[in-house]
């Protein structure tokens, strides 16, 4: 599963840099939450692309709107395993929001969601 990740992740990069698009994606052995940031159309069309994905099943949009700023300004698309290779944070994202299905458990509230993709990136000192 990991190589699959990183594959994924590399190609991600490389589409949306071609897009305008920046990004970052966290992953549990069971779970994804994703941050798309760019103009309307190239994300929306890179959301539809993921949705129709066979691979990708419950797909839950958490919020879609303009931003002031973006998130992960500079990221083409930075991806986080939390599955089986990072132990520590994994339990350190376990004890702040919880576990589901033997893994991090991702809300679908927009300001949680965010709050995940925050405290992965300065707990891996981006």
């Amino acid at each position: 599963m990991h190589s699959v990740f990183q594959q994924d992740v590399h190609i991600a990069s490389d589409k949306n840099r071609d897009r305008g698009i920046t990004g970052a994606l966290i992953a549990t052995r069971d779970h994804f939450l994703q941050v798309l940031e760019g103009d309307f159309g190239p994300v929306n069309e890179i959301f539809a692309s993921i949705a129709r994905d066979p691979r990708h099943e419950d797909i839950q949009l958490v919020a879609f709107g303009p931003a002031d700023s973006r998130l992960v300004e500079g990221w083409n698309m930075r991806g986080f395993g939390v599955f089986d290779l990072n132990k520590e944070l994994e339990t350190q994202l376990r004890n702040k929001y919880g576990e589901e299905a033997g893994g991090v458990r991702f809300s679908v509230e927009e300001w949680s969601a965010l709050g995940i993709m925050h405290d992965v990136s300065m707990m891996q000192g981006i």
